[in-house]
Formats: structure tokens, sequence, C-alpha cells
């Protein structure tokens, strides 16, 4: 029997496909063979002939094609399954967050959905198909069938998550999308370099907030846990393969929601690891957060990510449902300053049609208050299926056409002087001072200061765009010789208007951050703190 899994997305951007992938191996003795395809690609664009014609080609024989997806790639998951449909006669599974949290849609365009999460279930359906034995009644299934959707029953949570094989990271029968000739070809070990930067794994799984943005549904908030000796054999298993790897990174949603004993035996077994760690689920509002930081900064934790998503109360409160007050994310920030973390990174949101024009200028100046250094993950809000502000949006009227809505880019905002002075503040550690000026109404209301600005964005960005792709200045390089430039045209590159740009750029950048460093921050850490 043959499985084909399909994602759109790189390999190692998706820890649960490959976990999965490992557990089918299980089946190996019963002539089992499992093949992926991580072919990423631009959500906003539908993948080419090429690439369809090469998952026909690749996928012939297959027994049962399991699509993995994200909200973002709806469109392009109903372009493959609608294509491999006329040339391949197998059942085809949805898998992964959307198809759980808007299944009655997904089913239409697939054989079977998955809901929930899909170790055991996949390993049980597989397991019928390939043994010849009913598969209707798979728990935490939805299937088509005679005409009908047959409903199981979701399936129970797994608490002990140890029983589960680590990721699956070899390269044999794995494909990768070559996106320089839209072609799909077979994985080779130069595709895992991103590896040797860092290794991506999980400790937990649940969030217990409820951000009403956020696709974990309710059974996904319950926070469970592998026990610290089978992480610490996941990464020493893989350390032994990838030895040049240089750090480890936690992509949990809320690893310090867990009790402080367990904060604390983690922190004393990591250390045995001797590699710089970072994570990306830290809450101010978690109880002893500051003690559970400074353990793992101890440990070797170097860098951490804090979702904020907006700096005025009302909003966070009553439309994303968030705890915090401001008060404690800016102790929280302070936390993390005075450990001393070598990165820190902030989620917010913008383009939100819940938050006024004022409570946005809001967020902008709260944003630019918080102690430096830190970067800035800025997002244009998304209304994704089955939560619960897509049906406040829906009801409201603000979605007119779900598939344009899902096809929206996070990384695209819209084009407004409020928008750019925001990634201003990603960019540049803009003093507090000066960003109340340009965040004044006098200002931003003002036709003619829009428009000194925008030349000034125009300038400093080469792009009057907006959006998180925009590259700041910078120095042209020698290399420009070795692609054989004539030297005039090298000279005028380097001591004409680019680099005036970039010079430009140095010293607002190093006046800024200086300024900010010693006048700003200390006094708010202090403050903080007391």
């Amino acid at each position: 029997m043959l499985v084909s899994f399909i994602v759109s997305a790189d390999v190692t951007d998706v820890y649960g496909l490959n976990i999965l992938a490992a557990q089918l191996k299980k089946l190996e003795s019963h002539n089992v063979k499992v093949q992926c395809f991580y072919i990423f690609y631009d959500f906003n664009k539908l993948y080419p002939q090429s690439v369809l014609d090469d998952l026909t080609h690749f996928c012939k024989g297959s027994d049962l094609i399991g699509i993995s997806l994200l909200s973002s790639a709806y469109r392009n998951s109903i372009h493959i399954t609608n294509h491999l449909r006329k040339s391949i006669d197998c059942p085809i599974i949805w898998g992964g967050k959307h198809p759980t949290i808007d299944s009655d849609d997904c089913i239409q365009h697939a054989d079977m959905v998955v809901i929930g999460e899909g170790e055991d279930t996949m390993l049980e359906l597989v397991d019928a198909i390939n043994s010849g034995r009913s598969y209707d009644q798979t728990l935490g299934t939805w299937i088509r069938h005679k005409g009908t959707v047959i409903k199981n029953e979701k399936r129970p949570l797994e608490q002990n998550l140890d029983k589960y094989l680590f990721p699956d990271y070899s390269i044999g029968n794995k494909f990768v999308l070559d996106t320089r000739n839209m072609r799909i070809r077979p994985m080779k070990s130069s595709d895992l370099k991103q590896m040797k930067n860092w290794y991506p794994t999980m400790i937990t799984r649940g969030c217990p907030f409820r951000c009403a943005f956020c696709t974990n549904t309710k059974d996904l908030r319950k926070m469970r846990s592998r026990s610290i000796g089978n992480v610490i054999a996941e990464i020493k298993e893989f350390l032994n393969i990838h030895p040049s790897t240089k750090r480890i990174f936690f992509r949990d949603d809320a690893l310090t929601s867990m009790p402080m004993e367990f904060i604390e035996e983690l922190s004393s077994e990591l250390k045995e690891i001797n590699l710089p760690f970072t994570c990306s689920g830290v809450m101010s509002s978690t109880p002893k957060f500051k003690e559970k930081l400074t353990l793992l900064r101890n440990a070797g934790f170097v860098g951490v990510k804090m979702g904020i998503q907006s700096g005025c109360e009302r909003v966070r409160r009553e439309v994303h449902t968030r705890p915090e007050s401001n008060k404690t994310i800016v102790w929280g920030a302070s936390v993390l300053n005075s450990l001393k973390f070598d990165k820190i990174n902030y989620y917010m949101i913008t383009d939100n049609p819940y938050e006024s024009e004022d409570e946005l200028v809001e967020s902008i100046r709260f944003t630019s208050r918080l102690p430096r250094p830190f970067s800035l993950s800025l997002f244009s809000l998304n209304f994704y299926p089955g939560t619960a502000l897509y049906h406040r949006a829906l009801q409201d009227g603000i979605i007119e056409n779900k598939e344009e809505a899902l096809q929206e880019s996070t990384m695209v905002f819209k084009n407004t002087y409020l928008n750019k002075v925001f990634l201003l503040v990603r960019h540049l550690e803009l003093p507090p001072k000066l960003v109340d000026y340009l965040t004044h109404k006098e200002r931003y209301k003002n036709p003619k200061f829009q428009k000194k600005f925008d030349r000034l964005w125009r300038y400093l960005f080469s792009s009057s765009e907006c959006h998180r792709g925009l590259e700041v200045p910078k120095l042209p390089l020698l290399r420009m010789l070795k692609r054989k430039r004539g030297i005039n045209e090298f000279m005028s590159h380097t001591f004409g208007l680019l680099n005036f740009r970039w010079l430009l750029w140095i010293i607002m950048n190093r006046s800024f951050s200086f300024y900010h460093r010693l006048f700003i921050t200390p006094r708010v850490v202090n403050n903080a703190l007391k």
C-alpha cells in the first residue's frame, strides 16, 4: 500500500506531519510505504501546471493521498485535489488545522477529513484500508459514503504523548518543490540545511488561553506534555545525526503555563544539551513568570516570543479575549529585558476592523514604549473559520467572500499612514516622543504632512507598498565587481544616492537605538520591576 502526503510548507515547518509519517512506519512490515511532498509556495498563487503534473506522476499508484493544510492553503488544496482526481483513482483525505475547524466545508472537496490530532486516526485508517477492513467508523474522521457524510465521533485526545515516535527527517521517499524551475524533485541532504541553524520540536500541546482569533479549538486548549526524558532523547537522537546543529527551537504555544516543578526539571535537564534554545510561547500573565523565565535563561534559552496582539486594553480584552493588562505586559517585557535574552520578539496585530483609529494609535505608542531591544512580528488580522472572531465578522458583514478572506496575507498590510508608522517602529527604535508626534491627529490627518511622509517612505524603502517584506537600505557589496559590472556603475552605486540612503538609515538606526536604550528603556524597566 502506498500513502502519499502533500503539504504546502517547508519540511521544518510541519512538525505534526513529520510525526505522523513516523507513526505510519510502524506498518512497514505490512507492506505500507509512505512518501511525503513538501511543496512550499506563495499562498496567493495557484500551483502552475508543472507542479500539478509532477504530483500526478509521483502519486501514481497511491492507495491513499493525504493533504495537510492550514486555512491559507485552502484554495490550492482544492486545486491539487481536483487535478489528482482526473488521473488517480484513490481516496483523498484532508487533515490539519483547517479541516478541523471547518469540517463541513472541507468534506465537500475531500473524500475524508481528519478532525483533530491525526496520529492514531491515520494509523488505524491506513491499517484498515491495507487489511481490507471497513474504515467507515474510524474515530476522528468524516467520510463521504454513497451520497451521505458519515460524521464519526472525535477521537479522545491522547494523554501519553511519549507513545509517538520522534518526527521523521530522513530523506528517503521525500520530495520538495524547487521554486527556481517549479518542478518537484527528490529531497537531498542539502534541503535540510536549515536544520544546521535550528532544530524545531515541541514539549507540550495545547494552550489554556481562548484568543478569539486563534484556531485552537476547545479540545485543543487542554495542556498536555511529553515527559522531559522523552524530549531530551529526541534532541540527542537528532544531534547524533546532525551534530553541527546550532540551536533548538521549541514551538510550544504556552510553555510558561506549565507548573513550576516541570520548568525546574526541564531547565536542569536541558543544561546537558549545551546548546542555545529559543521558545515561541511565553505569556507574562502566567503564574511565577519571572521565576520560570529565570530558570529557562540559566538553562541556555537565548530567545523568546510573546504575543501582545494590541497595545489597547479594550481591544485585547473585548476583541481578542486576552486577559493581560498593559501593566502586566510592560512588567513581563521588563523581566525579559532584565534577563538579557539575546532575542526578544513580540507579536502584534493591525488591520483590525474592531479597533478604532485612536486605539491603533494607542497600540503603536504602547509598542514604542516597550523596553528595547526587541523584534516585532506585525501581522494583518486574518479571520479563520471556526474562530469566535470569524463568526463575529460574518455576522457583522465584514466577511463577504469566504475564499477571498482565506487568501488574505497576514504579511501584507493596508497601505495606510498609521500602518507605515507601525512598520517604522518595527524597523527603528523610534523614541516615544517622536512616535507621539507622528501619530498626532494634526499630523496624520494633514494631507500635506502625509505627502511628505510618503516621500520619505519611498526614499527609505524604494517602495510605496506596506508589507513585512520591505528591505531596509543596504550598502552595495564588492560582489558587484565579481559580476563583471563596470567600475563606473559600481562607483555610482557605492557613492551615489543608494549609499546616502544607507548612511541616513544607519545614522537614524544607531542614534534612535542609543537614545532609547540609554534614556527610555532603563526608566521603563526600573519602574515596572519595583
